[in-house]
């Protein structure tokens, strides 16, 4: 019995697929699948040891080691096993034996696990004899009454006892199936020796399906349905239907023979008083491993479509045949599985990769590499996709069909002078959107509450006044991450700052991105200040000052920087950008009388710097007014693109203000004008701003920059 049935035991390399290239004739053998007699001819190694000898493939992991090393049976060579065929025994690193062997008091299993103690228990049998139903009579699957195994009663509905099926466990914690049970589809629990049998035990069908069953090892000694599943080998062309696709029947023809009657009770397995040093081996080829389906039409290779390739699965390394090259029209038997994959660009268009050979058809349907159209993916556009009425990710590849709904983010809004004629856009046949992808542009300048007079001789702003004010810190202070200047944010990942922020002037040289971190929408000085869930964090990418700038040496003149941040915040109503008039178009210049807002957590009267935002009202002073108040050794620093604003004896504002945004506001909206640059140490007096209006045209190149980085990555 044992040297019968032990081809079994056979780890297929190829399974369906494979067997289907390894049958089949053709008046032209270039043309065709190489007969199997003449495939063993020619690839005569079929599994190679560590020590370089030669094995047939059929006894790697069936437990004896035929490899003068015993190479083919280690856990790294049958580890891959995680499931061995019914009425079998799976050893501990791997391999499969027949399951009559476990407990048989013969070491089956290289390593010896089939006769291990915790599994074996010597002297208490709890094995029971199984009846089944038809005419088959009964089975014993135990071994008398001290067998180990217990039986069960099978009856497939035509009077003849059922072959095991080859249960493949697919139960998670929750499935609410035990473990030695399969859950079907539909939520039914049927045990696992049924799955794949030929039957179909769960109500819907789903233990018996080519997905379920396609990579199922069948013994050596069953019939392999079409979709996968394993029934007795002598069921073929009886004339019942055993297979779930009645596969089992196809290309009979006249010589169907009649129902074979089963023996009432199974033989029993003699097997010797010690392991023999060599197994008997098949003589013949045609033995040595699985029948291949032959019955059913042939298939023709189908043509090959743009943008894609589908491979003959089970195909050798180097074959050159018509079948292996996938030349279309070539014949290829019943059961030959292709196998598609799409160029770049292009996806398929169905949730399977394969098709089949059945019956002359390809089933299902080949699949079609479809042209796809590019991931939508925007900062300020909120996107809906959606293919054949199901939600899809807008930010992967699209089929032709996916239709993409927009919308402006919530605090964005189309450009002024900018509204698009439609809200959707339609992925074409020709992998393109029908209508470009629009654009829109945060909200800005918009202010929650009003804010107080501060800064010094001041009380604390609040939480989302300022919702623009960005705070510049340093990295490498000996107190640790700590605000040293500040900034406003102009877009999701720029702040517009002062240049002497980030310049040593000792060594007149720009200090290094990697040093500075910059936060927004937060209230509290401190970085690591637990705050209410608003502030958004980020890296510095890169910083922007201009050319000229040389600091001290040249009185702080083009005192401006352009931060890019590593990320793109989120826009809201307290994280929102200043507006900026990039154009020039719609504020007038400053005079006399105009009132601006600047905020920050500069020192405050005990000279220390504010735990908490301040702001302070500070109106616009003229050039001549401000030479006549400040002291001469000022003066200097009041360079051409500078304005002067602020209190005599009054607010102003103070060290660790640098950077800060001096907003005006224009009807609704806030507009940065000027940036906190320089004042006069300890002294109450008008300050020295840098005017954002000379630096437009250098702030809208960095800001292209910017903006080209971010749609290219």
């Amino acid at each position: 019995m044992r040297s019968t049935r032990r081809t079994w035991m056979v780890v297929l390399a190829a399974l369906l697929p494979a067997l289907s290239l390894t049958a089949g004739t053709a008046s032209d053998p270039s043309d065709a699948f190489t007969p199997l007699v003449r495939l063993k001819r020619q690839y005569d190694c079929s599994f190679r040891c560590s020590s370089g000898s030669c094995i047939d493939v059929d006894r790697v992991c069936d437990g004896a080691r035929d490899c003068d090393d015993g190479s083919d049976e280690t856990r790294s060579q049958c580890s891959s096993n995680s499931a061995c065929p019914g009425l079998s025994f799976r050893c501990d690193y791997g391999a499969c034996v027949d399951a009559d062997a476990k407990c048989n008091g013969v070491g089956d299993c290289a390593d010896g696990s089939d006769e291990h103690p915790r599994i074996c228990n010597r002297g208490q049998g709890n094995g029971q004899g199984s009846q089944g139903n038809g005419q088959g009579g009964q089975w014993n699957n135990g071994n008398g009454q001290g067998g180990n195994g217990q039986g069960s009663q099978w009856n497939n509905g035509n009077n003849r006892p059922r072959p095991p099926g080859l249960g493949l466990a697919n139960n998670p914690p929750t499935s609410g199936c035990r473990g030695e049970e399969y859950r079907c589809a539909n939520g039914q629990c049927v045990d696992n020796t049924v799955v794949c049998d030929g039957r179909k035990d769960c109500k819907d069908g789903s233990d018996e399906t080519y997905t379920q069953c396609y990579s199922v090892k069948c013994p050596s000694y069953s019939f392999r349905c079409t979709y996968g599943g394993c029934i007795d080998r002598e069921a073929r062309c009886d004339g019942v239907q055993h297979c779930a696709d009645g596969s089992d029947e196809d290309g009979c023809g006249s010589d169907t023979r009649p129902p074979t009657q089963r023996p009432t009770q199974r033989p029993a397995t003699q097997r010797p008083s010690q392991k023999p040093t060599q197994k008997p081996r098949p003589t013949t080829q045609a033995t040595s491993r699985p029948p291949v389906p032959s019955g059913g039409p042939e298939c023709r290779l189908p043509q090959r479509h743009t943008g894609g390739s589908y491979r003959v699965d089970g195909c050798p390394a180097g074959d050159s045949s018509a079948v292996c090259r996938a030349v279309p029209d070539t014949p290829v038997p019943h059961a030959t599985v292709l196998k598609y994959s799409c160029e770049p660009g292009y996806t398929l268009n169905s949730e399977t990769n394969f098709t089949f050979c059945l019956s002359g058809v390809w089933s299902p349907d080949p699949p079609v590499c479809a042209k796809i159209c590019p991931p939508l993916i925007s900062t300020s556009v909120d996107l809906e996709c959606t293919l054949g009425g199901k939600p899809v990710r807008c930010d992967k590849g699209q089929l032709p069909g996916t239709r993409a709904k927009l919308q402006c983010k919530p605090s964005y809004r189309f450009p002024a002078g900018v509204t698009p004629d439609y809200d959707a856009v339609n992925c074409q046949p020709d992998g393109t959107w029908d209508w470009p992808l629009f654009k829109c542009t945060p909200e800005c300048g918009v202010a929650i509450a009003k804010g107080q007079t501060l800064i010094v001789h001041g009380t604390d702003a609040n939480i989302g006044d300022f919702p623009w004010h960005a705070g510049i810190y340093d990295k490498e202070q000996k107190t640790g991450i700590t605000q040293v200047c500040g900034g406003s944010l102009v877009l999701p990942n720029l702040v517009v700052s002062a240049a002497h922020c980030f310049y040593d002037d000792s060594v007149e040289q720009k200090m290094p991105a990697s040093r500075y971190k910059v936060a927004v929408g937060k209230y509290f000085r401190d970085w690591d200040h637990t705050e209410q869930g608003v502030v958004q964090r980020s890296d510095v990418y890169k910083i922007h000052l201009p050319d000229k700038y040389r600091g001290k040496s040249r009185n702080y003149a083009e005192d401006i920087a352009l931060v890019e941040l590593t990320v793109h915040v989120s826009i809201s109503a307290v994280v929102m950008p200043i507006c900026v008039d990039w154009l020039g178009t719609t504020l007038h210049a400053l005079r006399r009388g105009d009132v601006g807002t600047v905020v920050g957590w500069g020192r405050t009267d005990d000279r220390t710097p504010s735990p908490t935002l301040l702001s302070a009202r500070l109106p616009f002073v003229a050039f001549d007014d401000c030479l006549r108040e400040i002291p001469d050794t000022f003066r200097p620093y009041i360079t051409s693109d500078k304005f002067c604003a602020g209190n005599i004896n009054g607010s102003a504002v103070a060290k660790g203000d640098s950077g800060g945004g001096l907003a005006f506001k224009d009807k609704t909206a806030w507009f940065l004008r000027g940036i906190v640059s320089a004042g006069v140490p300890n002294s109450l007096t008008y300050s020295a701003f840098t005017n954002v209006d000379n630096h437009k045209q250098w702030m809208s190149s960095v800001r292209a920059e910017a903006e080209n980085r971010k749609n290219q990555g």
